[in-house]
């Protein structure tokens, strides 16, 4: 029996240490496939091009070719994220929270493209901004360095009762923002930021309320729906909120949404944690304009209602 070559030993001992890395080793065609799909795509929708639909349609034919490429190991990761664990002593599932993060960041990266013009640090100046912008900067100058949140100003008309007919939860929302940078903005810039951090929290607050009632795909669909609405003057959307400025109300309500997903905890648990968390978020929706009042008192009729009609619920005790 003849003694194998230098050249075979060293082909049967790279491929015995071959064998245990090929569960490991993907294939890279589909992956070569799908990058090629996401570019091309991404070029037809950013240059401008009449073939932005194609540039999309491309990267859904990338997502699905990395889906079939990898289906079984996708499976197999799916199996393992989806197991209970752990985690600073809290349960949680892998797989949801990686979801949940994803769909978060898919809403606050539609926000920012939305609001691209004030990140690059300019400041929203049409209609009613101008005035929102005056409040905040009025309560930073003239009213938080003496401890007060309101009084009487000389600024506007012939003097005016300063914060006593509108409440001020936007105003100290923009100085919070403001606080928050430590000096690395001005107030025209710490305006800009606050405002394209409420359009962001108004995508993320939808999301969290439709995911309470239909899952987390229904609140995906909920926050971009709510981002993107172009709406009409005094009914939301784009067109009052973001054109006209009237953002207050709109803030208020992102506060309220947050709120309301925390009342199916309420009444199956009746634990403080979600009680208190409910009151700190109404709270601020209240603080931040008034119609709020109305929701709340709507909301509760409703929430009682709601509960005769679940056997496992026990209404008095959560809505008391």
């Amino acid at each position: 029996m003849t003694k194998p070559s230098a050249f075979g030993r060293v082909t049967t001992t790279l491929r015995d240490a071959w064998q245990p890395l090929r569960p490991f080793i993907v294939p890279l065609g589909p992956l070569a496939l799908a990058i090629g799909f996401a570019a091309i795509g991404g070029a037809l929708c950013t240059w401008g091009t009449p073939l932005w639909w194609a540039g999309t349609s491309l990267w859904v034919a990338a997502a699905l070719t990395l889906y079939h490429g990898y289906r079984d190991k996708f499976l197999a990761s799916g199996e393992w994220l989806a197991r209970p664990r752990q985690w600073l002593g809290m349960g949680c599932v892998p797989g949801t929270l990686l979801l949940d993060v994803f769909y978060v960041g898919v809403l606050l990266w539609v926000a920012s493209v939305m609001m691209h013009d004030v990140l690059e640090g300019g400041r929203p100046i049409s209609h009613d901004h101008t005035v929102h912008y005056f409040k905040a900067w009025q309560l930073h100058k003239d009213f938080l360095p003496h401890g007060r949140l309101y009084g009487w100003s000389h600024r506007w008309f012939a003097g005016y009762p300063v914060d006593y007919l509108y409440p001020i939860g936007t105003d100290l929302f923009v100085n919070l923002v403001y606080g928050l940078s430590f000096g690395t903005l001005d107030f025209s810039q710490a305006y800009g930021t606050a405002f394209v951090l409420f359009h962001m929290l108004t995508g993320y607050s939808t999301y969290r309320l439709g995911r309470v009632v239909g899952g987390p795909h229904v609140g995906l669909i909920a926050g971009f729906l709510m981002l993107t609405d172009m709406s009409a003057f005094r009914l939301g959307g784009w067109a009052y909120t973001i054109e006209y400025g009237v953002w207050p109300q709109a803030l208020s309500l992102t506060f309220a949404l947050l709120a309301v997903a925390r009342l199916p905890a309420i009444y199956e648990t009746r634990e403080l944690r979600h009680l208190g968390i409910f009151a700190l978020y109404m709270g601020a929706a209240i603080v931040t304009h008034p119609i709020e009042l109305i929701y709340l008192g709507v909301l509760l009729v409703v929430a009682v209602l709601a509960g005769l009609f679940v056997p496992q619920v026990k209404t008095a005790a959560g809505t008391f």
